[in-house]
C-alpha cells in the first residue's frame, strides 16, 4: 500500500507528542518523589573541537620525495595528490619543508607556511625538476725550476683557495665550469722567482693548460765527512736556518729564523741545497747516527750566491744504557767527562716522565788542534749584557739521551745535572771559575747560562769543569772577552778591484777561539778577535782564498798596512794533529816542466823551501808549526803546469804516531772542500815515516781530479816516480778556471 508524504509526516508528529508526554510524566513523579521541589537538567556535553587536514598535489617527481611539517613526516613517492596523517587545530600554523630530494633533481614545496581557518587545506604544491648540470673540468698544471714545495694560490669566481705544489705535473683540486673567472698567483718562496701563465682567464669549453716556472738563486754544497776518519757520511741529515733579517730581529733570537730545508746526503757526504736566495746568515745543522750534531755558519750574497762549507762530525765516545727510574752517573773510560743524573729525571717530547731504558751519547770536543769541530762561530750571548761576545774555549761536550723506542728526551722542568767538562789539551791559564754556555742549534750562537769551576780528578789527576744544568745539549766551558778589531782590505789579483762579501777568518794561536767578518762594498773588513794575542788571518771563501798570514795584536784596534789578494780557483792545504807527535811537516810537490817526473823535474815545498816560484806562480808553506797541533797552511795560487801533484806528512819529530795523533788534511779546491785522515795505524816514528794524503791530477784543460792515496812509505819514497803511490778514491772533476 502507497503511504502519502502527508500521513507519514503526521504519524511523525504523533510520535514527537507521544515522547514529550512521556518526558512530563516522569518529570511529574519525579517532582512527587521530592515534595514536589524543580529541578533543572544537566547541560548537554559541549561538541568536539573541529580538526583538519593537510594535502596537495606532487609534480615532476623522478624519485621518492621526503616533506616535513611540524612534526610529521611523509614520504611522496609519485607524481598525484598526498595527504598528511595528522590533523591539526583551527589557526594552528605549520612549517612545510622539502628534506630530501631525488639524485639530480631539485624539489620545492609551496608553500612554505601554512594556518589554518575553519576548513582544511588542500592546496600544498610539491614540484620537482631535473637540475641542470654545467660540465666540469680539471685544471692541469706543470711545475718546474722549483727545488722545494710552493703554493699556487687561485680564485675561481671570487672563491679563494691554495695548493701546495712540487716539481712536475699535477692535477688542481678545485674543478670549473665554462664562464667560470679563475686568476692564480705564486706565493714569495725564499731563493726562487716564479711566474704563473695564463695569470687569469675565463674558462671555455675546456680549461687551459697552467704552468709554474721557478728559477733559483743562492746555493751552499756541504760536505759532511767524520773528523777522525776523514770518511764521507753518506745519508746524514743536513738542516738549513736561514735569519730573517727583518727590522728589529737579532741574530741570538731563534724566533727570527726560518727552517728552509732538510736534506740527505750522498754516498760521497755530499748535498746541495738550491734556492736558499741571498742569506746575511745561515746556519747549517748535520745529524748522524754515532755522531755529535755539529753546525757551521755561511752566507751567500749577489756578489758570491754559490758558497760550499765541509762539516766534520766527532764520533761518539760512549754510549751507555741505564733505568730511568734510578740515579746514575754516566762515566767515559780514561776520561773525567760524567754526566751525574737524578733518579727519573727525563721527559719526552710530549713532556710524559720517560720510563725503562735510557741511552746516554756522550762526545768530548776538544778543539785545542783544530777550531773548526767546535759547532757554530765562538760567539756567545749573554742574557745579562745584552750584547754578543766572542769567547775562548777551555773545552766542551756533546750529551744526548733517548728513550727505549729512540726518541730524543731531556731533563724534565726543575730538574738538574751535575756536567763534567775536561779541560782542552791546549788551555792556558785555566780560570778557577768559569761561564757555563750551551750551543743553540737554530741560531748557531751560544748562550750563556750558568758557571762551572775548575777540579781535577784525585786517581788521574786529570782537570775538568764541573757545573749544573738543567737541559742537554752541547756545553762549553767559555770565557767571554771585550775584542778589538783588525781592519784591513781586500782585493782581486789586479790588485784594483775590491773584493766584496768575502769571508775573512781570524784564527787563535795562543787561544783556542776563532771569529769571522765579511769584506763590504770597497773591499774592506773589519774583524774582531782577541786583544793581546798570536792570531792567524786568511779570505777563506768559497769565490777565492789568499795566503794565511800570522799576526800579533796589542789591546787596541789596528789597521794592516796591505791589502790581502783573494786568489778564485786557487788551493789551500791545512795540516793539523794532536799533542804527540810535537812536530809533524807539510811536504807538497809537483812539476817544474809539463807532467815533469822526474827528480830534477819536480818541486818540494816544505820547511827548508817554504816557498818557490814556478812558470809565474809562488807556491807558499804560510805557516810552519814545530810544537804540536798546528796548523801548517800551504797555498796554491794556481798550478803551474798540468801533471801530477802530491801532498804528504813527514813524522820528523816526537813521539806517537800519524794516526794516534790524530792527524788531520783539509783541501779546498775551486770552491770544494775535501778532507783526509790515515785509516790505519803505522810506527811514523820508523821506516814508513811519511804518510801520503792525497794526489791532484791537473790536466792539460786545468781540470782538477782529487785521488785519496792514504799510504805509509819512507820520506825519500813519498814523490811520485819512487814507486808512488796507489789511488784509493778518485773524486769528480773540478774546473781550474
Amino acid at each position: 500500500m502507497r503511504i502519502s508524504t502527508t500521513y507519514q509526516g503526521l504519524q511523525q508528529s504523533l510520535k514527537v507528542m507521544a515522547w514529550v508526554a512521556s518526558l512530563t510524566l516522569l518529570a511529574a513523579c519525579s517532582s512527587d518523589s521530592k515534595d514536589d521541589d524543580p529541578v533543572t537538567p544537566p547541560p548537554p556535553p559541549p561538541p568536539p573541537p573541529a580538526s583538519y587536514t593537510l594535502a596537495g598535489t606532487a609534480t615532476g617527481l623522478a624519485g621518492a620525495v621526503e616533506l616535513s611539517a611540524n612534526d610529521e613526516s611523509l614520504t611522496v613517492s609519485e607524481d598525484g595528490d598526498f595527504a598528511f596523517t595528522t590533523e591539526w587545530d583551527d589557526e594552528t600554523t605549520v612549517d612545510l619543508a622539502v628534506v630530501a630530494a631525488p639524485d639530480g633533481q631539485a624539489c620545492t614545496i609551496d608553500p612554505e607556511q601554512v594556518t589554518f581557518a575553519g576548513e582544511d587545506i588542500t592546496d600544498l604544491a610539491l614540484t620537482c625538476e631535473d637540475e641542470v648540470v654545467a660540465p666540469t673540468f680539471a685544471m692541469q698544471c706543470t711545475v718546474a725550476g722549483n727545488s722545494r714545495e710552493l703554493t699556487l694560490n687561485y680564485s675561481i669566481n671570487g672563491e679563494a683557495y691554495s695548493q701546495a705544489l712540487t716539481t712536475g705535473d699535477v692535477q688542481l683540486e678545485q674543478p670549473v665550469s665554462p664562464g667560470d673567472q679563475v686568476q692564480l698567483s705564486v706565493d714569495e718562496l725564499v731563493g726562487h722567482t716564479c711566474s704563473v701563465t695564463p695569470a687569469e682567464f675565463t674558462v671555455g669549453e675546456t680549461a687551459p693548460s697552467i704552468e709554474v716556472t721557478c728559477s733559483t738563486f743562492g746555493s751552499v754544497s756541504v760536505l759532511v765527512t767524520d773528523y777522525q776518519t776523514a770518511m764521507p757520511i753518506a745519508d746524514a741529515s743536513v738542516e738549513a736556518y736561514v735569519f730573517s733579517g727583518e727590522a728589529g730581529a737579532v741574530i741570538e733570537d731563534d724566533s727570527a729564523y726560518l727552517l728552509l730545508d732538510n736534506v740527505q746526503t750522498n754516498s760521497e757526504g755530499r748535498v746541495t741545497i738550491s734556492g736558499v736566495g741571498y742569506q746575511e746568515r745561515l746556519v747549517l745543522r748535520a745529524v748522524a747516527d754515532g755522531f755529535a750534531s755539529r753546525s757551521d755558519v755561511a752566507r751567500t750574497s749577489t756578489e758570491n750566491p754559490i758558497t760550499s762549507t765541509s762539516v766534520a762530525m766527532i764520533a761518539v765516545d760512549a754510549q751507555v744504557n741505564f733505568d730511568a727510574a734510578a740515579a746514575t752517573m754516566v762515566t767515559v773510560t780514561d776520561s773525567p767527562m760524567a754526566v751525574d743524573l737524578p733518579a727519573n729525571a727525563f721527559v719526552n717530547a710530549a713532556g710524559e716522565v720517560v720510563t725503562g731504558e735510557v741511552t746516554a751519547k756522550l762526545t768530548n770536543i776538544d778543539a785545542s788542534s783544530d777550531p773548526d769541530i767546535m759547532p757554530g762561530e765562538y760567539e756567545a750571548y749573554d742574557p745579562e749584557q745584552d750584547v754578543v761576545q766572542l769567547i775562548e774555549s777551555f773545552g766542551a761536550i756533546d750529551a744526548s739521551f733517548s728513550d727505549s723506542s729512540g726518541g730524543a728526551i731531556n731533563l724534565a722542568e726543575g730538574t738538574q745535572a751535575t756536567i763534567r767538562i775536561p779541560l782542552a789539551q791546549r788551555a792556558t791559564s785555566p780560570p778557577a771559575t768559569i761561564p757555563l754556555i750551551h750551543f743553540n742549534e737554530v741560531t748557531g750562537i751560544w748562550e750563556v747560562e750558568g758557571e762551572a769551576t775548575l777540579q781535577t780528578d784525585s786517581s788521574s789527576g786529570a782537570q775538568y769543569y764541573e757545573g749544573v744544568v738543567g737541559h742537554f745539549s752541547t756545553w762549553n766551558a767559555d770565557v767571554l772577552f771585550d775584542s778589538i778589531r783588525v781592519n784591513g782590505c781586500v782585493f782581486e789579483e789586479d790588485g784594483v778591484t775590491p773584493r766584496r762579501n768575502v769571508r775573512i777568518r781570524a784564527e787563535g794561536v795562543n787561544y783556542i777561539g776563532r771569529s769571522s767578518a765579511y769584506t763590504n762594498g770597497e773591499g774592506d773588513y773589519s774583524i774582531r778577535v782577541r786583544p793581546n794575542s798570536q792570531i792567524l788571518i786568511s779570505v777563506d771563501d768559497a769565490s777565492g782564498i789568499s795566503t794565511t798570514f800570522p799576526l800579533v795584536t796589542g789591546s787596541e784596534d789596528m789597521t794592516l798596512p796591505e791589502c790581502v789578494v783573494a786568489v778564485p780557483g786557487a788551493m789551500r792545504v791545512t795540516l793539523t794533529w794532536g799533542e804527540n807527535p810535537r812536530d809533524l811537516d807539510t811536504h807538497f810537490m809537483g812539476p817544474t816542466v809539463p807532467n815533469g817526473e822526474a827528480s830534477t823535474e819536480r818541486f818540494r815545498i816544505y820547511y827548508s823551501n817554504s816557498n818557490q816560484t814556478v812558470n809565474g806562480v809562488t807556491i807558499d808553506l804560510d805557516v810552519d808549526d814545530t810544537s804540536s797541533y798546528g796548523p801548517e797552511v800551504t797555498t796554491v795560487p794556481a798550478f803551474p803546469y798540468p801533471g801530477i801533484y802530491r801532498y804528504a806528512v813527514h813524522h820528523y819529530s816526537g813521539s806517537g804516531t800519524v794516526f794516534q795523533s790524530p792527524t788531520r788534511v783539509e783541501l779546498q779546491v775551486n770552491g770544494e772542500n775535501y778532507v783526509f785522515a790515515p785509516s790505519q795505524d803505522e810506527d811514523t816514528d820508523g821506516t814508513n815515516d811519511t804518510w801520503i794524503a792525497f794526489d791532484l791530477e791537473v790536466a792539460e784543460d786545468g781540470s782538477v781530479s782529487v785521488i785519496r792515496v792514504d799510504q805509509y812509505v819512507p820520506r825519500a819514497n813519498s814523490d811520485i816516480g819512487n814507486d808512488g803511490a796507489n789511488s784509493m778514491m778518485l773524486f769528480p772533476e773540478k774546473s781550474v778556471d
